[in-house]
């Protein structure tokens, strides 16, 4: 699996497959052992752009899985 970013101490994040809009992407990150992903949004800028939803374990995996069979 490709190295996923720091985004802080407990937290890393990392794009997937190029999907987004016409601002950023999608991405993932888990952060206090939970998983979330957001769409980037530069009108959001919550958390740099992004605006966290909570996801479950198997939906993160399997977009990691999906961005690993593109590298």
């Amino acid at each position: 699996m490709k190295e996923i970013k720091k985004t802080s101490a407990n937290a890393s994040q990392r794009s997937i497959g190029g999907i987004g809009n016409y601002y950023g992407d999608l991405s993932v990150k888990t952060e206090g052992g939970k998983h979330f992903w957001s769409i980037f949004d530069a009108s959001g800028n919550r958390d740099e752009g992004h605006s966290w939803d909570e996801i479950p374990a198997d939906l993160f995996a399997a977009l990691n899985a999906y961005e690993d069979s593109k590298e």
